[in-house]
């Protein structure tokens, strides 16, 4: 690594951290990209190479916590469970990361749409790592009789991703966003989707 990409490295961790810090105390709405420019050691015009606007800065620090949560819920998988309850293990991950600060993840959540630029390759890195998650549950599903042979796998992917994606949204868009609530009815959605998917 060139000293030029350990500066760049350096600045956009000082940039994650002091957005994350600033939006945690203060909240989206109180939070300028000044403040954060101020707090990450950099001029207002630099941190614009980084990052487009407050909703990029947000994205910035979602995309590697979701990531993070992710890879510590597959490493966590209870494999010798159910497919439901292993679908909802995965699902309970962002129900306790959004929990932390429901306004903020659902202000980042709201803004998925308009990602672009440098955060999208992010947002669909993190896109990519969900399904491969759902897929080698519904694999491991398959090989093990929990689904009918001949399950389409990609459709049944959908409906998996479907219901997490609504199952979150509609939890965050009702405050107070009770986590124990809202683990119950994701449960709930999996094992009815996963019933509706098992062998006749």
């Amino acid at each position: 690594m060139t000293t030029r990409d350990a500066k760049k490295r350096d600045k956009h961790a000082r940039i994650r951290a002091a957005a994350a810090a600033l939006f945690r105390a203060h909240g989206f709405e109180g939070t300028t990209t000044r403040a954060i420019a101020q707090r990450a050691r950099i001029a207002t015009g630099t941190l614009f190479l980084y990052v487009r606007d407050k909703d990029d800065a947000l994205a910035l620090v979602f995309h590697d916590e979701v990531a993070a949560m992710l890879a510590a819920r597959r490493a966590s998988v209870p494999v010798r469970a159910g497919l439901a309850r292993r679908l909802a293990h995965l699902g309970l991950g962002f129900l306790a990361l959004y929990g932390e600060d429901p306004a903020l993840a659902l202000q980042f959540v709201r803004a998925i749409p308009a990602i672009d630029g440098p955060r999208k390759a992010a947002h669909d890195a993190v896109n990519t790592a969900i399904v491969a998650a759902i897929d080698a549950e519904l694999a491991r599903a398959l090989a093990r009789g929990e689904l009918r042979a001949g399950t389409d796998l990609a459709i049944a992917r959908g409906n998996v991703f479907a219901v997490l994606r609504v199952g979150i949204f509609e939890w965050l868009a009702r405050p107070p966003c009770d986590v124990a609530a809202g683990a119950a009815t994701l449960r709930a959605a999996f094992a009815q989707l996963v019933d509706g998917l098992g062998p006749r």
